[in-house]
Parts: C-alpha cells; sequence; structure tokens
C-alpha cells in the first residue's frame, strides 16, 4: 500500500514542480562535431532568469536574438552580423534594448530590419 500511496501522491504534485534553468546560454554547435567543441555566442551573467530565442535572418547573414525575462509577450532583441567563421567575434546590436513590447523580426533589406511589434 506504501508504493500505491506514493504513486497517488506523484500524480497529484505532477505539473507542480517549481524548479527553474536559469543562466541560459546560447552557443553554435556545428554539426557532426562535439558538444566541448561549441562556441559561447551569447550569455549574461547579471540577468539569470533572461531566456533566449534565436533565428537566422532570412538572407543567412544575421543571428537575430530575441531576449524575455518571463511568459509575458515582452521581449528584447539582439542582432548579430554572422562572419565567414563562428570565430569572427562580431558584436552583438541591441536593436530593441528593453521590455516595454514583444518585437518579432519579419524580415531584413541588407542591414535594415524589419520587426513585428504588439505596440
Amino acid at each position: 500500500t506504501t508504493s500505491v500511496a506514493a504513486a497517488a501522491a506523484a500524480a497529484t504534485d505532477a505539473g507542480t514542480e517549481t524548479t527553474k534553468h536559469e543562466q541560459q546560454k546560447v552557443y553554435f554547435h556545428r554539426l557532426g562535431t562535439a558538444q566541448a567543441d561549441d562556441v559561447l555566442v551569447y550569455a549574461n551573467a547579471d540577468c539569470p532568469e533572461w531566456l533566449f530565442g534565436v533565428e537566422v535572418s532570412v538572407d543567412g547573414k544575421f543571428l537575430v536574438l530575441s531576449v524575455s525575462e518571463s511568459c509575458a509577450q515582452k521581449n528584447r532583441l539582439y542582432v548579430q552580423e554572422l562572419g565567414a567563421s563562428v570565430d569572427d567575434d562580431k558584436p552583438i546590436e541591441k536593436a530593441i534594448d528593453n521590455f516595454d513590447a514583444a518585437w518579432w523580426y519579419v524580415t531584413n533589406d541588407a542591414r535594415r530590419f524589419y520587426f513585428q511589434t504588439n505596440l
């Protein structure tokens, strides 16, 4: 009966876990290589609860990084030009650097970017 009670308690608690992931980081991984060889692209140790989403621009020349601090429809958008090599160490530009609204990358024409927002 102890195992039945434990299983019932576990089922009741399912979905109520309160653990969270902190200190997210964005890495570049080359297919066919070991994870230990991944290159760090972005991290922010001062903001351990920030969440990151990443996409490559439609022309393949930029990395677009969406930064959120919760599930709220608000984010920052950062852009990094992609070099010939991941080791080119191009700077990350902060296109939208506040949590006032939600921003989504739509497209770009060279360095002119178009975003959709809920403002």
